[in-house]
């Protein structure tokens, strides 16, 4: 038996950059994971079944197997390297699905690299990433997931090394930003030109108040426009005591804010007593 944990991830920027050809779009971000964990658990079994069972989420427990996104990552990993052998897999739910936080994403890169360690395959890291990529664009970020610069469409990655300082609360108010509909409120027409995000954050570490100034999240304008209760959350956590920034992650709809010091994060978790929270840090 094998377990992993799957990290959450947040954006810090995210810029959407242009529409490319075939539909999709080119963005620049950084990518950092936090401590608030997926747990995915795998076992052997006879024969060549690939199962996963869900817990903490009544959406994906309901979801048809074959539509499983860890499912389909064992799958893919096995048919890849020409196994014919089975998993089963418990698939522990505590990050919000559909929420700007990479759970699914991460949930497959963590069942493609316990799957590799279970079977001891001889498959490296960046064959991982590449099957990854086959299933989602984020998924290879979390292979091995950390502090990382993603262009592309999140799959172009340049590891950051930089020690975050910040204390963390994510405030999810259950409301569901389907991505493609994110996307179609930017409307990105005309090519956007990027910003140095590195160095933006590298200088923010040291000043905070040049991160309000400089890391924009493209989707944040529209997706506050069209659910305006996330707005609401928002305008509540920029006007907590001791934030020094906050953001939406992703598409939405988690918001997240960084605080300096500990108390201050836990105090602002609990204005938010309606909604789902964590105070965490960065790992």
């Amino acid at each position: 038996m094998i377990t992993r944990q799957a990290p959450a991830k947040i954006n810090l920027g995210l810029e959407v950059l242009r529409r490319r050809p075939d539909g999709y779009h080119d963005i620049n971000t950084i990518f950092a994971t936090v401590d608030l964990f997926d747990r995915v658990v795998l076992r052997r079994v006879d024969g060549p079944e690939v199962t996963c069972s869900v817990v903490g989420d009544d959406r994906l427990a309901a979801e048809a197997g074959e539509e499983n996104l860890c499912v389909r990552a064992a799958r893919r990993l096995l048919e890849k390297v020409g196994l014919d052998v089975g998993v089963d897999m418990l698939l522990e739910k505590n990050i919000p699905t559909g929420a700007g936080l990479g759970g699914g994403s991460s949930d497959a890169a963590a069942t493609l690299l316990g799957l590799r360690r279970l079977y001891d395959i001889d498959c490296s890291d960046e064959e991982l990433r590449e099957i990854g990529l086959e299933l989602g664009s984020d998924i290879p970020f979390f292979i091995p997931g950390g502090l990382a610069l993603g262009g592309g469409q999140g799959e172009v990655l340049t590891p950051i090394k930089l020690l975050l300082p910040w204390h963390i609360v994510l405030v999810n108010p259950g409301v569901h930003v389907p991505t493609p509909k994110a996307y179609g409120l930017v409307g990105r027409r005309e090519e956007r030109p990027s910003s140095d995000l590195v160095e933006v954050l590298r200088r923010g570490v040291t000043d905070p108040s040049l991160l309000a100034d400089t890391l924009i999240n493209d989707f944040q304008e529209p997706v506050f426009r069209t659910w305006p209760a996330i707005a609401e959350r928002h305008e509540r956590l920029a006007s907590l005591p001791g934030v020094l920034y906050s953001a939406m992650s992703g598409s939405g709809s988690t918001l997240y804010g960084l605080f300096e010091e500990r108390g201050a994060a836990e105090e602002a978790a609990g204005a938010f007593s309606s909604d789902w929270t964590h105070v965490g840090r960065f790992i």
